[in-house]
């Protein structure tokens, strides 16, 4: 069993040029999908943290208001500055 050689024909190294092209559109379409798939992702998250963080700042005012009032109502309990 022997094996012949030729040497790659312009028609080829065409052939192989058209495979290239295809694999880099296909490689170009997964990249764009995954990179707007990606941007979605990170928006949400983003969204979503902005809104966490926005909640957890109304907590954190509500909180200090409250003690605002316990530290007003002690310093009127104890004849302190009012």
């Amino acid at each position: 069993m022997t094996q012949e050689h030729y040497p790659a024909t312009k028609g080829d190294f065409e052939m192989l040029s058209l495979h290239i092209s295809e694999y880099e559109r296909k490689v170009d379409t997964f990249k764009n999908l995954t990179l707007g798939h990606f941007d979605k992702t990170v928006a949400a998250l983003r969204r979503d943290l902005l809104r966490a963080g926005s909640g957890e700042i109304a907590n954190l005012r509500a909180t200090l208001r409250e003690h605002d009032e316990r530290i007003r109502r002690l310093e009127q309990h104890l004849g302190l500055i009012v």
